[in-house]
């Protein structure tokens, strides 16, 4: 289904990591997407989380042992909105920017 994103991984115990847990669902309107439009579909393999601070994670993901994006997440002070900015690397070795703004269902 596009537009959520599903954290379901039980690293993901302590009351300040219940922030990012859950089912997040993409504002297409206030996100940005350069060059191009929404992704219809994204397949993503192995994911290496950074804890920074409370509210913000740090994630690489690799797809057949190559990285191939950089996502940098933001939990809003209430919890209810994430920023996602990450830089992506096609397969076609295109660079993709992202600016994505979910919202906590």
């Amino acid at each position: 289904m596009p537009g959520l994103l599903v954290f379901t991984i039980s690293q993901f115990t302590v009351a300040q990591d219940q922030l990012f847990a859950g089912t997040w669902k993409v504002e297409v309107a206030k996100s940005k997407y350069q060059p191009g439009a929404v992704p219809k579909r994204q397949a993503r393999f192995t994911y290496a989380f950074k804890r920074i601070d409370d509210r913000t994670w740090d994630i690489v993901i690799k797809v057949n042992g190559e990285r191939r994006i950089l996502v940098h997440n933001v939990v809003s002070d209430d919890g209810k909105t994430m920023r996602g900015v990450s830089t992506a690397v096609t397969n076609q070795g295109q660079v993709v920017s992202q600016d994505v703004i979910y919202q906590k269902q």
